[in-house]
């Protein structure tokens, strides 16, 4: 065993001791300047708020939260959300602030909260949703966030809203909704039949072609062009059976009085298929300007939505 002389010891303790009092004291240091950081952001947001900047004042309690969350700095957080009109995140704000209130035994602090929370309660508006029609698979949207049933006592800030009712088989409906605080609104709506609003439109001036109409058509002028092709054989059977009948016999009034049945026969179909391919040719032009006058009528129509949105059957009560 080696003996160390008392002077030469004092460094090895010191060496020794070194470590153990730095991470005694490193923690210590870090939390005084930690809550020296939140001290400073809960004052820089309090006087925000008192200039009457609640925006820059809600980012700075934030930081304060973020930091160490306590019930007076999340009452400063709702306070200053109430003041720009978000209703619903200062209610946030307070219910947490009166639970942590609870749960560290703060009484001033959550009757502070809990009275915060009265107040939010009786002015934010409040909307419900009344769907009637046969539409299946009813979806209710606000501000394009889906809402799930029930579509009753929606709790939502004052101000503008979007609200879409769609269901399968109706057509969509779109109706702007502007809410002051302490607002009730029932919205009802009637969906009625119609094309979804998701579902691919044609565009205005663009049609389907009519392809039926155009087929018939090119059937009665094809079976025209045989007709005439096949009585044109016909007849020319016909002109050099006569030829030669006056080349043999002389007689004209004879040869006149005589036909072949090839000749003659395919006279004959060939006036029938010239009557049926023009009966087929001008029906099938007929339909076509039908169906590209009616395709006109409806593009027209498109052109004009605020025609169309007084079928929609929206009956909005209480004050707008």
């Amino acid at each position: 065993m080696t003996i160390y002389p008392r002077a030469r010891a004092w460094p090895l303790i010191a060496s020794l001791a070194m470590p153990v009092a730095l991470t005694t004291w490193w923690p210590v240091a870090s939390h005084a300047d930690t809550e020296g950081d939140r001290t400073k952001l809960f004052e820089e947001g309090r006087a925000l708020a008192a200039a009457g900047k609640y925006s820059a004042a809600a980012q700075k309690f934030r930081a304060v939260i973020a930091i160490r969350s306590a019930p007076k700095a999340l009452i400063a957080l709702g306070v200053v959300e109430e003041k720009q009109g978000h209703l619903i995140a200062a209610r946030e704000a307070y219910a947490r602030a009166a639970s942590d209130a609870v749960a560290a035994k703060l009484a001033d602090d959550r009757s502070v909260a809990e009275a915060a929370i009265a107040r939010v309660d009786a002015a934010l508006p409040r909307i419900t949703v009344r769907v009637a029609g046969s539409a299946t698979k009813v979806q209710v949207s606000l501000d394009g966030s889906d809402l799930p049933k029930p579509w009753t006592d929606i709790r939502v800030d004052p101000g503008e809203h979007a609200l879409t009712v769609e269901g399968d088989g109706a057509a969509r409906v779109d109706q702007h909704l502007e809410l002051v605080a302490g607002d009730r609104r029932i919205v009802d709506v009637t969906l009625t039949a119609g094309p979804r609003a998701d579902l691919p439109h044609p565009e205005p001036g663009a049609a389907a072609v009519p392809w039926l109409p155009l087929v018939i058509g090119g059937v009665g002028l094809v079976t025209t062009g045989i007709g005439l092709v096949v009585r044109q054989s016909g007849a020319a059977e016909e002109d050099a059976r006569k030829d030669k009948c006056r080349a043999s016999s002389g007689d004209e009034l004879v040869c006149k009085g005589v036909s072949e049945p090839s000749g003659a026969g395919k006279i004959n179909t060939g006036n029938a298929l010239l009557i049926g391919g023009g009966i087929l040719a001008v029906g099938g032009a007929a339909w076509l300007i039908y169906d590209l006058t009616s395709a006109r009528s409806a593009r027209t129509a498109r052109a004009h939505p605020l025609v169309t949105q007084s079928l929609f059957g929206i009956a909005v009560s209480g004050s707008f």
